[in-house]
């Protein structure tokens, strides 16, 4: 049996191939996890160690516990680890995400609690063991006050890990120039101990949502992800797309799942089946349709047509020249006869909505390319 699997023009071994090791709970419970194993041997487009890896994964398959452990094994040397958060509350009870962990592995302390550092902004997580001996394993950081954060800097000298958990949301709730703002907050904590920068390994986890999130618009992701991606790299990246069957399987076996049954969001959790799939939403489209307007860009034109008994919207490149309605967002294709519109238009929200309902099909991968890039604007 062939295992090799692709990495953009590279071949996967068997020895890089992502294995989920067995854990067993209190109760005789056996599930297996994801580990950091695969993901660490994998070099980014430079053939360097990257600086920042991604792993997107379904619900429950371990991603967080992997980091979790990891933080765990850190702090024995004296390394400390920085959890990124988009909320002030979260930093505050930050230490309750160990107790599963610890209850598995009890050798590694026995609670993690929250002690404010700075309100609102840091908070420590400290350690104890069974003696209640505490220790500092790192701190909870929320970073949507960057200028704040840095007066800080010399506190995250003995941070060796960055993690940002749920770097990709369900419901658009980014905050305002959030690119920028975790940029900061990484320069903020990679320095100290003699040195202007230091490389500290940057953990990013999400579960199988959306395509149109500023992270896969900003690493090029949403162009180049396709059905059989296992891992994407760029210059100091990489990204790791998988799969855990045991978390799949529980998931799709469930009372939940019956009654989900055929719901997106089923899909979405257990199967990694999302609206980035290569495959979602291109077909061949026939029936009564409407022609609602063309979209123009650089030298290519594209027709939007309603298919009202179908409920939904159709995109290919079979151009009704005489529409007089020919739209643009890009200004270097803006011309006497095209109408220049922006990511606050109505077209442009019509089209967004349809994408976030699952109503938008596509004759092909070029058409689904073109409009991904129009809907990607107003996220950065």
């Amino acid at each position: 049996m062939d295992y090799r699997l692709t990495v953009g023009q590279r071949i996967l071994t068997p020895s890089m191939r992502v294995r989920f090791p067995l854990v067993q709970f209190k109760g005789g419970n056996v599930m297996s996890f994801y580990n950091l194993d695969s993901i660490k041997k994998i070099k980014d487009l430079d053939n360097d160690e990257p600086i920042l890896r991604m792993i997107i994964g379904n619900r429950s398959a371990g991603k967080t516990t992997a980091l979790l452990i990891e933080s765990l094994k850190n702090v024995q040397n004296d390394k400390q680890v920085v959890f990124l958060y988009r909320t002030q509350d979260e930093i505050s009870s930050s230490g309750k995400m160990y107790e599963d962990v610890l209850d598995i592995y009890p050798e590694y302390g026995k609670v993690v609690t929250n002690k404010s550092i700075v309100k609102g902004l840091i908070s420590a997580m400290m350690l104890h063991d069974k003696d209640d001996n505490a220790k500092l394993l790192g701190y909870a950081v929320y970073f949507n006050n960057t200028d704040k954060l840095k007066k800080y800097s010399p506190m995250f000298k003995d941070v060796a890990m960055i993690v940002f958990d749920e770097f990709v949301l369900e419901n658009n709730g980014y905050l305002k120039n959030e690119i920028t703002k975790f940029e900061s907050t990484l320069r903020t904590i990679c320095r100290g101990k003699g040195k202007q920068v230091r490389e500290v390994p940057t953990y990013l986890m999400a579960n199988y949502v959306t395509l149109l999130n500023p992270y896969f618009i900003y690493f090029g992701i949403h162009k180049r992800l396709r059905d059989n991606t296992n891992f994407l790299r760029g210059h100091g990246w990489v990204a790791q797309f998988v799969i855990n069957k045991d978390a799949q399987n529980a998931m799709n076996e469930s009372k939940f799942a019956k009654v989900f049954k055929n719901s997106q969001y089923q899909k979405s959790s257990a199967d990694g089946v999302y609206l980035c799939d290569a495959s979602a939403f291109v077909e061949s489209v026939s029936g009564n349709s409407r022609y609602i307007f063309t979209l123009v860009c650089g030298k290519d034109s594209y027709a939007v047509r309603e298919y009202p008994e179908k409920g939904i919207v159709y995109i290919d490149r079979t151009v009704d020249q005489s529409c007089k309605y020919r739209f643009t967002f890009d200004a270097s294709s803006h011309n006497a006869d095209t109408l220049m519109l922006s990511s606050q238009s109505f077209i442009y929200d019509y089209l967004k909505r349809s994408y976030d309902l699952g109503l938008l099909r596509f004759k092909d991968l070029k058409c689904k390319d073109i409009v991904l890039d129009i809907l990607s604007v107003r996220l950065m």
